[in-house]
């Protein structure tokens, strides 16, 4: 039986938004070719489990850098989610002008996963070499902003999926805010802090004005006088002096029983909401929950180092080097080993490539990386322009292939030959020359451009316009013949700007 979770409660778990959930169902982000995959229920996204655990831990593997590249490219899907997480502003300064940076650095981890991004300003993020360091600010400090983000999101997403059904939940999430309340809003603006403290408020009211809820949490809740607070951050706070007695009567209740994860406490030191009563603490009697799954173990790639000698940051466990026993039994570890590239046989080079592409020059590549690769497209085949021959009649050295001859099927299928084709010039119809030059300026008096030349040329900066110095005579008040137009009472377009 699948075990399907809603689109909100799987941001809760991978604390990937609900909304890049769904950009990952439609686009290939890694280039690998897996596609996040999903039940449309009624306009709501539904995801397997295992499924999104295991795509999860696939985002946190090494990315595949692009053909002429360094590190791999950050899909547009990824930054709007980094850039909105972030509210567009620098968590650390507040600056609304940023970039996204990588918090480990992408030249050794080739990680693209949003958890390694955040929204910084150019003062807070500097290059360095092929990856990103810090100024002003330690890793410790991008990495404690990044997790309140991540944190407070998380509350929205709850807030959302309508899981926070019970007052000990929406209590315990208030409580989590007000602890970190100095750490979040340096992290983001005041402005979405109250809103959220507003929609906590607001699903208090939701509950204690549902029938199902016991008549001594209604009573304990409707003790607190709102009229005495001003803002909805006040009202919240004092919604936090009724946990106790409302953890009291839960606790003396024979329709409730501890949570077996958390022992009352709501979070664990690996869980910060504990996912076995959602934060409140206490599950109803009759609730079964399978506990062993939420233990936490070494990983086994890493055996808890949170490295390995391959991974500079783990990527099952993202360098935590814990996982809980049901992302261990859900991870195809073996998909991180590594063997010899199937291109180089482990040298690192080949006849035809300095540097291997696929393995870039390493050697070695993941299972994974082998069984989604084509490598079929690193074989050479004769350059479609010059038919192998590395030149053509209109070319001493073929541009695409620079006289090699030949080009894999990569550049290939990417190479758009049609901009190589020759064309009359537009300037001289072909001639060479015109009625004003002698020799045709754009094409060197050959009469032909290629189609890309033509694209990229500006014809308008040959026409000729009234001389500006002597306005079209020709001869000004000093001078018999115009120095500038050498008397012809005309220039070019070019030759104005030029002049300026």
């Amino acid at each position: 039986m699948k075990d399907l979770i809603s689109e909100y409660e799987a941001a809760q778990l991978v604390k990937i938004s609900p909304t890049l959930l769904r950009w990952f169902t439609s686009y290939d982000a890694k280039g690998d070719g897996r596609k996040l995959d999903f039940e449309d229920n009624a306009g709501v996204y539904f995801y397997e489990k295992k499924k999104l655990l295991d795509f999860n831990a696939n985002l946190q593997s090494p990315w595949t850098k692009p053909p002429s590249g360094t590190r791999p490219n950050i899909p547009k899907g990824i930054q709007q989610e980094i850039k909105t997480e972030a509210y567009f502003t620098c968590p650390v300064c507040h600056t609304n002008v940023g970039e996204i940076a990588h918090i480990e650095p992408v030249c050794t981890t080739l990680n693209n996963h949003p958890h390694n991004l955040i929204f910084l300003c150019p003062n807070h993020h500097t290059v360095y070499d092929f990856g990103f360091k810090f100024k002003n600010i330690k890793k410790d400090d991008v990495k404690h902003f990044k997790d309140n983000l991540l944190l407070f999101q998380s509350i929205q997403w709850g807030l959302q999926s309508q899981v926070i059904e019970s007052y000990l939940s929406v209590i315990f999430k208030i409580n989590i805010l007000k602890g970190l309340e100095e750490g979040i809003l340096q992290s983001l603006d005041d402005k979405e802090f109250q809103k959220t403290l507003s929609l906590l408020v607001a699903k208090i009211d939701k509950i204690r004005d549902q029938k199902t809820t016991n008549t001594g949490i209604k009573k304990i809740i409707g003790s607190v006088d709102k009229t005495k607070f001003v803002t909805q951050k006040e009202i919240a706070y004092s919604y936090l002096t009724t946990k106790n007695d409302a953890q009291q009567l839960i606790s003396s209740s024979p329709d409730f029983k501890p949570c077996p994860v958390c022992a009352t406490k709501g979070c664990t030191d690996f869980f910060e909401i504990c996912p076995g009563c959602d934060g409140e603490g206490y599950v109803p009697a009759n609730n079964v929950i399978d506990i062993t799954k939420y233990s936490i173990e070494d990983c086994p790639l890493c055996s808890g180092a949170g490295y390995t000698p391959e991974f500079e940051t783990c990527p099952p466990c993202g360098g935590e080097g814990r996982l809980t026993r049901e992302q261990i039994d859900t991870i195809d570890f073996d998909r991180f080993l590594k063997k010899d590239c199937p291109v180089c046989n482990g040298k690192g080079y080949t006849s035809d490539f300095e540097t291997c592409p696929p393995c870039d020059g390493e050697g070695k590549l993941t299972n994974e990386q082998i069984d989604h690769i084509d490598f079929d497209q690193y074989e050479f085949e004769d350059c479609p322009l010059c038919n192998g021959n590395g030149r053509t009649t209109h070319f001493d050295y073929c541009p695409p292939c620079d006289g090699e001859g030949r080009l894999t099927k990569q550049q290939i299928s990417q190479i758009n030959f049609d901009k190589y084709n020759l064309q009359f010039c537009p300037l001289c119809k072909g001639r060479g020359s015109t009625n004003d030059f002698e020799v045709c300026p754009p094409c060197d008096g050959v009469g032909s451009l290629t189609s890309q030349q033509i694209e990229n040329i500006d014809f308008l900066m040959y026409t000729f316009k009234n001389c500006p110095t002597c306005k079209g005579k020709g001869y000004t008040e000093h001078q018999d013949v115009c120095q500038t137009c050498g008397g012809e009472a005309r220039v070019t377009v070019q030759q104005i700007q030029n002049m300026t």
